[in-house]
């Protein structure tokens, strides 16, 4: 059976929701985002595409942008972490824990 949903130019809600991501510390400065969860495991996922897209779209989706998303997520979002399976660590490492 064939979806009949479309999706808006910028792709399907996960895309734009990834994409929204980079955008949110300059269109609102003085707030900032906060993950609590277990291990944050859906960092590396969400932070590798959106640094894919930066390197092969920045100049034509978002030349605006004076830092990599890694860098603004690494700024202006936390996320807590817990447990001992080794991919914690490199999640931490990932998002830049102190």
């Amino acid at each position: 059976m064939q979806s009949t949903r479309k999706h808006s130019p910028t792709g399907p809600p996960s895309q734009r929701r990834y994409a929204a991501l980079p955008r949110f510390p300059k269109r609102t400065p003085n707030n900032s985002l906060a993950y609590h969860e277990a291990n944050s495991s859906w960092a590396p996922g969400l932070l590798s595409r959106i640094e894919w897209d930066y390197e092969n779209y920045h100049d034509t989706h978002a030349p605006y942008l004076s830092l990599t998303p890694k860098e603004y997520f690494q700024c202006n979002c936390w996320a807590s972490i817990e447990g001992t399976e080794p991919e914690v660590s490199h999640t931490a490492e990932l998002i830049g824990a102190e």
